[in-house]
């Protein structure tokens, strides 16, 4: 992995940069190739978890959101943008074909195409490309997570992924997500939290719909969050959209926030042009009123057996898949029966045999 460089910052905005220009790599072998490498997630959080600067944790604490620029790599960068073309349109091709993609809504059934939805087109997690099925757990990401949680006993909550092309409305009111990502309200007690993020793939400018946030030094004394409503409008708080920040960013830039921080997307300004952002996120395993779990209605697909047989012990895990020490497996025939059902898959870290069939 070489030497670790430590992020730059600019002081005052939460905005920090994982590499200088200079000095920027490839740091996450597995997304170079995951038919052949097989990184384990613990190794790579640990690894990591060393280039978590202290100002970031300070300012997401004071904040509740840190905005960090180029954690991605110039290689995982151009690797993700590659796949996820395979799921968005570029602007040209949605251009060229905005009959057709002006209405499409992708694969998700949290949304619908067209009118004022936050997302022209969404795609839930798992994919059929590895490279975006490893952006949505990457372990810089988790490392960070369960730092904020203080307990790696986390779980993926969402991952999908949304773009915005130039056309269409999507200003929204400021909001916190947690209305549809948790049946009660979050708590300030990090014991259950869901952790969300929003790692923008490619560059954001004013007048491409830049995520608008609100520290909490401005709402937190205000009991916005247990006031009962999820949309606070311009014309009633007009104060707290004049402290917005815009998440004007570089591609291969993540905003790690809370689900007790106010944002929202805005206007669209540019005639041209698009923005697409995969989203993630991480909960305590202790509050299962938590995290709508976007993948959960892709158990048994193609790109969900994908994932699994690619994935490690501990990346299967954190979407839900028993772990090695849990007591599922001592059950001899569970054990059988999953190998049965993923053949490829190697089982002794659960008890059982090696693969029975060839990838």
């Amino acid at each position: 992995m070489g030497k670790l460089i430590m992020p730059m910052k600019a002081v005052g905005t939460g905005r920090s940069d994982i590499f200088p220009e200079e000095t920027r790599h490839s740091r996450y072998g597995r997304l170079q190739d995951t038919r052949t490498v097989q990184a384990d997630l613990q190794q790579a959080k640990a690894r990591y978890s060393k280039l978590i600067r202290e100002e970031d944790v300070q300012h997401w604490e004071d904040n509740g959101y840190v905005m960090i620029e180029r954690f991605l790599s110039p290689e995982e960068l151009a690797d993700v943008q590659k796949s996820m073309y395979k799921h968005m349109p570029t602007w040209e091709e949605y251009k060229d074909r905005n009959m057709i993609f002006s209405n499409w809504a992708g694969d998700s059934g949290r949304i619908s195409g067209g009118g004022n939805s936050a997302a022209a087109m969404r795609y839930d997690f798992p994919y059929a490309e590895d490279s975006m099925n490893e952006l949505a757990i990457h372990p810089f990401l988790f490392a960070f997570a369960e730092r904020l949680a203080g307990t790696d006993q986390l779980r993926l909550s969402n991952g999908h992924l949304i773009g915005k092309y130039a056309g269409k409305d999507y200003d929204q009111a400021l909001h916190s997500d947690y209305s549809n990502n948790d049946l009660v309200v979050p708590t300030k007690n990090r014991k259950f939290i869901d952790i969300p993020i929003i790692i923008y793939l490619t560059d954001v400018t004013m007048d491409l719909g830049p995520t608008k946030i609100v520290s909490q030094k401005h709402t937190e004394h205000r009991k916005l969050i247990e006031d009962g409503y999820r949309a606070h409008h311009r014309s009633d708080y007009p104060e707290l959209y004049e402290k917005e920040v815009s998440a004007t960013v570089p591609a291969g830039s993540v905003v790690i926030y809370s689900m007790r921080t106010f944002h929202r997307g805005s206007s669209m300004l540019a005639k041209e042009g698009h923005r697409i952002v995969q989203f993630s996120g991480f909960h305590t395993t202790n509050a299962p009123w938590l995290a709508p779990i976007d993948h959960s209605n892709k158990k048994g697909s193609s790109n969900m057996d994908k994932f699994l047989l690619h994935a490690d012990p501990r990346q299967r895990e954190v979407i839900g898949f028993p772990g090695v020490a849990h007591e599922y497996w001592k059950d001899a025939d569970a054990l059988e029966g999953t190998a049965m059902r993923y053949p490829t898959m190697d089982m002794r870290p659960y008890g059982g045999g090696p693969p029975k069939a060839s990838r």
